[in-house]
């Protein structure tokens, strides 16, 4: 077994990345590497382990399962370095400190979100002795970022809840279900038809929905929906997709709220189709336990 003076954190940070991306081709972007680099560089870190880590090619990107025992004992590794950082840190004479949130996509239109006044209000305490470090991603990898110590804090949606991790409530986020102004449906709304035969021809159109609020975005919808249903991971391929002319899809109103000014987007059956998403504050409690600035933020997010 090789040493760890021999094994490259930079080589297991690349691992990490093609493993979560699944694959070389789609950890490129994330990496600002090309192909080759990348692959050149798991050769490498295969050949310090004398592992074979993962098949790769044109069957696809599979991990071996030594490849999944090394991925999971990575993320140990890099946790523990972490949380060495973090209590050197504290101990250092400038008493600089690090901060890595987690959010999920175009939250900070909504006037409710308490992010900009509490990275306002830790600025004003701390200046330049913290580095922040924001983050967007989809709910289900922030909380694994959280429980592996990749980042501090999340805000988000969390339609399930983790037992290792601690949850807040920050606010309510309402959402409509949306159409494109010049489909079959808006042009039906814009002449004022009644609600009956807005919803006839609502039952035919094709559903987008995001991936992590399936279960709400299906629920809230009619159960003789005739349409095809579509999946997408973040809000902007949702607005896409409505704009496009063929979906309808529920968005977050104060996202929506641009495009309903300019006139393309009109909110079908306003008040039939309406949910709200519950926008959290997740976090592991030991950790903001041992560091005074998480705890510091945290009750800033919850005041603001």
């Amino acid at each position: 077994m090789p040493s760890m003076d021999s094994i490259s954190l930079n080589l297991l940070r690349i691992y990490l990345a093609v493993v979560e991306a699944g694959g070389i081709s789609n950890a490129q972007a994330i990496l600002n590497k090309d192909a080759s680099t990348i692959s050149r560089a798991l050769s490498k870190l295969e050949a310090q382990l004398n592992l074979v880590l993962c098949e790769r090619g044109r069957q696809g990107f599979l991990l071996t399962r030594e490849g999944e025992k090394v991925y999971q004992e990575a993320l140990k590794l890099f946790s523990s370095l972490r949380g060495f950082q973090q209590k050197v840190a504290g101990l250092s004479a400038n008493d600089s400190d690090s901060l890595h949130i987690s959010l999920i996509d175009n939250i900070i239109t909504d006037p409710q979100c308490p992010l900009q006044p509490a990275l306002q209000a830790l600025h004003q305490r701390y200046g330049d002795k913290v580095d922040l470090d924001i983050q967007v991603h989809a709910p289900a990898d922030t909380e694994k970022q959280l429980l592996d110590r990749r980042t501090d804090l999340a805000v988000g949606i969390f339609e399930s809840k983790h037992e290792h991790l601690t949850y807040h409530t920050l606010y309510q986020e309402s959402d409509s279900l949306y159409c494109f102004h010049d489909s079959p449906l808006g042009r039906l709304i814009a002449q004022g038809a009644e609600d009956t035969a807005i919803y006839a021809a609502l039952l035919t159109q094709d559903l987008i929905a995001r991936k992590f609020l399936k279960h709400q975005d299906l629920e809230s919808f009619a159960q003789d929906h005739r349409g095809q249903v579509s999946f997408a991971s973040n809000l902007e391929a949702i607005v896409l997709s409505i704009l496009s002319g063929r979906y309808v899809g529920f968005i977050p109103q104060h996202y929506a709220r641009s495009w309903q000014r300019s006139g393309q987007l009109l909110a079908v059956l306003p008040e039939r189709f309406a949910h709200h998403s519950r926008i959290e504050l997740a976090y592991q409690q030991e950790n903001v336990k041992a560091r005074p600035i998480l705890a510091h933020f945290r009750d800033l997010l919850l005041r603001s």
